[in-house]
């Protein structure tokens, strides 16, 4: 479980980064740019699946990785749970920093997911 120190360095980059939501993930590759910009920043993002159930990740290219989500190509645990809507993604300077964050929420109950799906950061301790 992370400590009070660990929360305390997330909430600042969080409040930072650029976050974006929801963004309903099509069936079709046209839906999404299939390009790899090295400049591209890297990612921490919240699926919901058809069941319900919330799907945490990070990556470099988030319109790549929705598509690859989106058609089954993505995570085993996603593909089985078609289709899939992005509910939150937060753009972050550093790799690490996206990292530390997706193995954060992933440890989360669902009450702390959705809290900071809807951006309710009172309702997140540190």
């Amino acid at each position: 479980k992370p400590s009070g120190a660990e929360h305390a360095s997330i909430r600042p980059a969080l409040r930072a980064a650029r976050i974006e939501a929801p963004l309903v993930c099509a069936q079709s590759a046209s839906k999404f740019s299939m390009t790899c910009d090295p400049r591209q920043m890297p990612w921490t993002y919240i699926l919901k699946s058809a069941d319900n159930s919330y799907y945490t990740g990070s990556c470099l290219d988030l319109d790549l990785r929705m598509w690859q989500h989106s058609t089954g190509l993505g995570a085993k645990y996603t593909g089985k749970r078609l289709p899939v809507e992005l509910v939150f993604a937060a753009e972050f300077e550093r790799v690490a920093d996206a990292y530390a964050l997706e193995k954060q929420v992933q440890g989360w109950l669902r009450a702390k997911k959705e809290a900071l799906i809807a951006s309710n950061f009172d309702r997140l301790p540190g």
